[in-house]
C-alpha cells in the first residue's frame, strides 16, 4: 500500500508541475530570442554609425588616451617638450675611470689566466678517448 501511494503521489505531482515547467522555459525561451533580437539591430545600427558593437575595452580606451597625448605633444614647443622630460628624468650618467697602471695589471692577469687554462687542458688530455 506503500508503494501505491508513493507512485500516485509522484506521478500527480509531475502531472501538475510538468505544466508549470513547460511555462517557466517557453517564458525563458521568448525572453531569449527577444533580447537576440534587440542586441542584433542594436549592433548593426552601432557599427553603421562608426562605433564597436561591444563598446570598447579598457585597453582600447587607455590606447586611445595615450594617442591623443602624443598628438597634444607633437602640437607644443619642442623646447618645452624637452624641459618637461629633462625636468621628469631621474636617470643619473655614472662614468668610469680606470687607471693606466690597473688597466696594465689587467691584461697580465688575463695573460696569466690563459696559460692556466691551456696547462689544465694538457693536463686532461691523456690520450683516452670514452
Amino acid at each position: 500500500m506503500l508503494g501505491f501511494i508513493k507512485i500516485f503521489l509522484q506521478g500527480l505531482l509531475y502531472v501538475v508541475l510538468l505544466p508549470l515547467i513547460i511555462l517557466v522555459l517557453a517564458l525563458y525561451a521568448a525572453y531569449c530570442i527577444i533580447i537576440f533580437i534587440y542586441m542584433a539591430v542594436r549592433s548593426v545600427i552601432v557599427f553603421f554609425m562608426g562605433g564597436t558593437p561591444l563598446g570598447d575595452l579598457p585597453e582600447d580606451v587607455e590606447a586611445k588616451r595615450i594617442l591623443m597625448e602624443r598628438e597634444q605633444a607633437k602640437n607644443q614647443d619642442p623646447t618645452q617638450t624637452l624641459a618637461n622630460a629633462i625636468a621628469q628624468s631621474s636617470i643619473q650618467i655614472a662614468q668610469n675611470m680606470y687607471s693606466q697602471q690597473s688597466a696594465n695589471e689587467a691584461t697580465t692577469a688575463e695573460t696569466s689566466s690563459d696559460d692556466k687554462y691551456e696547462n689544465t687542458i694538457e693536463e686532461m688530455d691523456d690520450g683516452n678517448s670514452y
